[in-house]
């Protein structure tokens, strides 16, 4: 059972062309309208995406200020998604919502501009706006700047005491992110941005479309994260990853056997992915090292 926060109390809504917009109210109109339609004096370029998104980025002007911004706009995968979606809430407004989660959790991710959902039939009557399904939907978020993708920064890690601190600072986060009962839906190196803040780091977590609170983390949920993050290492040993898992363990506040079971779920769960997937290797496993 969840108990996902519903969008803070910073954003506003309105309506127009029906659509219905969540507006942050610390940015100008023309701004949060992207989330409806760019106009032609506004040039954005695409950015690679799934099947199932359209994505653009760059510079807007409005208000004598510049803002970088993405442009996403959630497409349904088959009928049925259409289908589910009359009784649960887009992609768009599920990551707004996430997005709105976890900063309020003290995680950082992009600041969502405004989220928009296509409803001509109800946009203009308050009590319909906030129904389910919608026709389209588009989110519009900050660009986060000055960070890479984790695997990318990881490549370019060659100094070995800093390499051994960045996977215990991302143990600890992990660690305290499934510490505040957060499972993240998609953990994958694309996912989460790296920015160099000094001595430490800043992780940023991307589509969070799937990401969701609980009353109590399910451990399969933990262990499918887990799995997520254990399979982008591909290059570590198994003190390497040990790191990573200690560190974890220590911010979760778990008991020696308690990681012994989590440890064996992963390899395990790793295994069956690496068999499904053969082109993902990992070079070694957690191994036996919670002897």
């Amino acid at each position: 059972m969840t108990d996902n926060a519903c969008p803070h109390k910073t954003y506003q809504t309105y309506a127009t062309c029906g659509w219905v917009v969540y507006a942050h109210q610390a940015y100008p109109r023309a701004i949060t309208d992207l989330a409806v339609t760019v106009p032609d004096t506004v040039t954005l370029d695409p950015v690679e995406a799934s099947p199932y998104a359209r994505v653009v980025t760059g510079q807007v002007e409005a208000d004598g200020t510049s803002y970088s911004v993405y442009v996403k706009q959630y497409l349904y995968r088959s009928v049925v998604d259409r289908l589910k979606h009359l009784i649960r809430p887009g992609r768009a407004m599920r990551n707004h919502t996430a997005s709105v989660m976890l900063t309020r959790h003290g995680f950082l991710c992009p600041v969502v501009i405004a989220t928009a959902c296509y409803r001509p039939w109800g946009a203009g009557v308050p009590g319909l706006r906030a129904m389910p399904f919608c026709l389209a939907s588009t989110t519009v978020t900050v660009t986060v700047t000055h960070a890479m993708p984790m695997d990318q920064y990881f490549s370019r890690l060659t100094d070995t005491d800093r390499r051994h601190a960045f996977l215990a600072a991302l143990g600890r986060e992990i660690g305290r992110l499934h510490g505040c009962r957060i499972f993240h839906g998609d953990l994958r190196v694309g996912n989460v941005l790296i920015e160099e803040a000094g001595d430490t780091w800043r992780f940023w977590l991307l589509d969070n479309e799937r990401t969701c609170r609980f009353i109590r983390l399910p451990q399969r949920y933990r262990v499918k994260n887990l799995v997520q993050i254990h399979l982008f290492v591909t290059p570590l040993t198994r003190t390497d990853r040990w790191r990573f898992f200690r560190a974890y363990c220590d911010v979760t506040g778990m008991g020696v056997p308690r990681q012994k079971t989590l440890a064996r779920q992963v390899m395990e769960r790793t295994r069956q992915r690496e068999q499904a997937s053969p082109q993902r290797r990992p070079c070694e496993a957690l191994g036996n090292t919670c002897r």
